[in-house]
């Protein structure tokens, strides 16, 4: 069996659980073989192996392979294991890894079954001494039926590894992007339920799972635990409480960075709502106590902003359409009403329906969001105007509840499918809050009644302080201020909406706007010709609407390449940002693009700065230098999420 690539994270043995990581070298290897020799003999060996590993306390064994299997041997326990093999690298040179394996045991109960082969019978005492050279990683006998020769990847995935028997390995699931944390669930009745494996990884063997899932030792299944959205670093299997503990940098449930999976039911949220930054650790204190360590300083979700709603939704881009519209000349266009905040009416600035008759105006946007504010300018047209409307919420479909203040009597008061709107014309226009944070892509605005010989509108406008507000019961709603940035200009706040500092985006190379299928919004691609591709051959900067000072945690969105088709050729974008005017930036990070479905690279947790004539947070977005192929690089979004804290916490709880 030939074995190429990276060995990445861990896996099952019939008996023990392996977790593998990873230490790069450059190393060519080669090997001999003799008839007479019980262990073949490595023509070039690595010296000082325990360099590599700096900060593993742990034995390291020399390479050696026995004569009945290709696994390296170690009579030191925990069982540290060194095998170098090729790493077929985007950057084209030919290195070698240092597969690293820590053994943790699971009861011999929970083994795995393996489909033993008959050997062949091969006799080589007539030919010598034999050299095997050639485009190969390792040599091993077919022993078993769950042997492979599946390649390892090495665009920035990661895989579990299955070890036979005979000491050889093969993948079990292969992961879109990185492992970050596994353990054994094993429940309070005795039973593995299975391996529970975290990462920034968007599918494991093939099936979509969001950062979390679960590996079944004795059936190969994956099982994804649906439910949270962002990065998972860290997760604690705890029997005595029948509970997985999770971190990372994530919203599910109503938490944040911090949620524990019960026994076989699902989710529950932790007494204190989660932290206010990324989870990195999690483990058991002696007095039973889960302790949770990162960079937080708080407990709880996020800071509402001291000014809400004051990010516009931008209709300009949206796909308008009307029914029951008027056929007089400048009042049938139902576009009339976008970017119009001065309530005019007349030709150009008002759009009518038909006399005496009911009506819609709808607007499709490109992306989707979480509305909390609506505003209408209606018209006086002619003495027309809309008296009772309803908003239609797509693709969810379901009638919004808002609450407004009546302008005559200055009482509070709540709609549904019947929200009234003045004619007095001194009330130039009207707010309505949105009761429900529901997400949606498109809505519809329905006419039922009408002042005069019909309805219009003089303008219309939608506001939010969060992309994603999450609530857990009506009237407790927890707010999360979400700022985003889009590649796709037409996805930024307009221009007509007269914002100082309006979220924006600019662009150098041959980007091109790819649709959003199944990902959150429309998306930049630009494809660029290797070898030596550069980082001046594309750039996407991106410049968010920050309109309170305070710490954020700046998230990169990359979306799938399975919808576009793109896999094969994506590879690693480079990333920068500059986030205050005294200097706070981050160090370039390499991200890989490779994830099946969208994915979540939290890039920086601290202090953004204001927007200013002097000073704006910026995220750059580039290909990384020196990528030997031809290469397909995306550019979707970037969010900034504010965050609070109740203080004095320091990372460690």
């Amino acid at each position: 069996m030939v074995s190429r690539g990276i060995a990445r994270r861990a896996l099952i043995g019939q008996t023990p659980l392996r977790i593998i990581l990873t230490v790069s070298a450059i190393y060519p290897r080669l090997w001999s073989s003799s008839s007479t020799d019980e262990t073949p003999e490595p023509l070039a060996t690595p010296k000082h192996l325990s360099n590599f590993l700096p900060s593993l306390e742990l034995p390291v064994a020399t390479p050696s392979l026995s004569s009945s299997s290709s696994a390296w041997n170690s009579t030191d326990q925990p069982t540290v294991l060194v095998r170098a093999m090729r790493l077929f690298s985007l950057f084209g040179p030919t290195a070698a890894a240092l597969a690293i394996w820590i053994q943790l045991l699971i009861p011999w109960t929970q083994g795995v079954n393996f489909d033993p082969v008959p050997l062949p019978n091969l006799d080589l005492s007539q030919l010598g001494r034999v050299a095997l050279t050639g485009d190969f990683d390792s040599i091993s006998l077919y022993s078993y039926r769950q042997q492979t020769e599946s390649t390892f990847s090495s665009n920035g995935s990661q895989a579990l590894i299955l070890q036979l028997p005979n000491g050889d390995f093969s993948p079990a699931a292969t992961a879109d992007a990185y492992i970050k944390s596994m353990c054994p669930f094993v429940m309070e009745n005795g039973q593995l339920a299975g391996v529970v494996v975290g990462g920034n990884f968007t599918s494991l063997g093939g099936i979509e799972a969001q950062g979390i899932a679960m590996y079944g030792p004795d059936t190969s299944k994956i099982t994804p635990l649906p439910g949270l959205h962002g990065k998972v670093s860290a997760v604690f299997c705890d029997q005595d409480t029948n509970s997985v503990y999770v971190g990372g940098d994530f919203k599910g449930a109503d938490s944040t960075n911090a949620v524990a999976w019960v026994g076989s039911s699902g989710w529950a949220n932790l007494p204190f709502a989660g932290f206010n930054g990324p989870v990195s650790s999690i483990t058991k204190a002696p007095n039973g106590k889960i302790v949770f360590g990162g960079s937080f300083t708080g407990l709880g979700n996020a800071t509402a902003p001291r000014r809400k709603d004051q990010q516009v939704i931008n209709l300009s881009s949206a796909n308008i359409s009307s029914g029951s519209t008027t056929t007089a000349n400048g009042f049938n266009d139902p576009k009339n009403i976008i970017c119009k905040t001065a309530g005019q009416n007349g030709p150009g600035n008002t759009w009518l329906l038909q006399d005496d008759s009911p009506g819609f105006w709808r607007a499709d946007m490109n992306f989707g969001y979480q509305p909390t504010r609506l505003r209408i300018f209606n018209t006086r047209q002619d003495g027309r105007g809309t008296k009772i409307f309803r908003i239609t919420a797509f693709p969810l479909g379901g009638i919004m509840n808002f609450t407004f203040t009546d302008p005559a009597t200055g009482a509070d008061l709540f709609c549904a499918s019947e929200c009234p709107l003045t004619n007095n014309a001194s009330v130039e226009y009207q707010d309505f809050r949105f009761w429900d944070r529901v997400g949606m892509s498109a809505f519809q605005l329905d006419i039922s009644k009408w002042y005069g010989r019909g309805g219009g509108l003089n303008g219309i406008q939608l506001f939010q302080d969060g992309k994603h507000v999450w609530f857990r019961r009506i009237p407790a709603i927890k707010q999360f201020a979400d700022i985003y940035a889009y590649a796709v200009t037409d996805l930024n706040e307009p221009s007509c909406a007269n914002i100082d500092f309006g979220s924006n985006s600019t662009t150098t190379g041959p980007w091109a706007v790819a649709p959003s299928a199944q990902t959150q919004s429309q998306y930049l691609t630009a494809n660029l010709a290797g070898p030596n591709v550069k980082s001046s051959d594309a750039s996407v900067v991106f410049q968010p609407d920050i309109k309170q000072r305070g710490n954020y945690s700046v998230t990169v969105f990359t979306p799938g390449c399975l919808q576009d088709n793109s896999c094969d050729r994506r590879g690693i974008a480079n990333v920068t940002g500059s986030f205050t005017a005294e200097g706070a930036s981050i160090e370039p990070q390499l991200i890989y693009q490779t994830n099946n479905f969208d994915k979540y690279d939290q890039i920086y947790y601290g202090p953004v700065d204001v927007n200013s004539d002097t000073f704006r947070p910026t995220v750059t977005l580039t290909p990384s230098n020196n990528q030997e192929r031809d290469l397909t690089l995306v550019a979707q979004r970037v969010r900034f999420w504010l965050t609070n804290s109740t203080g004095g916490l320091n990372g460690l709880f």
